[in-house]
């Protein structure tokens, strides 16, 4: 069975839908994006959800007080990674976590990380919910090794193809199941998960 997180999530109502659809995660973006949330926002989700799935919080270089400051007062259940954070900085915020990978100009030679619960292949520049896809040869590649999420530009449309084609461990998806930057989108997200629990 495919791991699935719906990210992104910045209204109560989208966070249940996913719920209900019986994904894995869902994920609150705590980095600059249009999908950023304030902290008290994100609290009140993560009660909304408690207990029914994982709760992620993104970051991106963030500092560490701020990076436990807002996983306690949210109750996180898991972080994110965008940045440059380097393994034992992660591994020191006491949470399981994702990293995010860039693939572009190839695979490195060592991800490093090996503790993180999964790495997260996103689209070039790791900023999140961009819409354009990461490149899934490499992608496939870096899965046949490690444990991989892939990420950037799914759609129902497009992500049984992708887990055919890459096999991740999971996938996540943010603008491929939106009308607008943080509103989702009820038969998109339900549509997705079909797709991805039928691939």
């Amino acid at each position: 069975m495919i791991w699935l997180k719906i990210c992104g999530i910045t209204r109560a109502e989208d966070a249940l839908s996913a719920a209900a659809l019986g994904v894995d995660a869902v994920g609150m973006v705590f980095a600059e994006s249009p999908r950023r949330l304030e902290p008290e926002t994100a609290s009140a989700i993560s009660r909304a959800l408690a207990g029914s799935v994982l709760r992620v919080g993104v970051f991106r270089n963030a500092s560490r007080d701020e990076v436990l400051r807002v996983a306690r007062f949210c109750e996180l259940d898991m972080l994110q990674f965008h940045g440059d954070e380097e393994a034992g900085f992660c591994e020191s915020c006491g949470l399981p976590y994702l990293k995010a990978v860039s693939l572009l100009g190839g695979i490195p030679e060592e991800y490093g990380h090996p503790r993180c619960f999964a790495l997260l292949a996103d689209a070039p520049g790791l900023k999140g919910g961009s819409g354009i896809n990461c490149d899934w040869e490499l992608a496939s590649r870096v899965a046949a090794g490690r444990r991989l999420i892939l990420a950037g530009g799914l759609r129902p449309d497009n992500v049984a193809e992708a887990m055919r084609r890459v096999k991740p461990f999971g996938t996540d998806v943010s603008s491929g199941v939106e009308v607008a930057p943080g509103e989702k989108d009820a038969e998109l997200m339900r549509r997705f998960v079909k797709e991805v629990k039928e691939s």
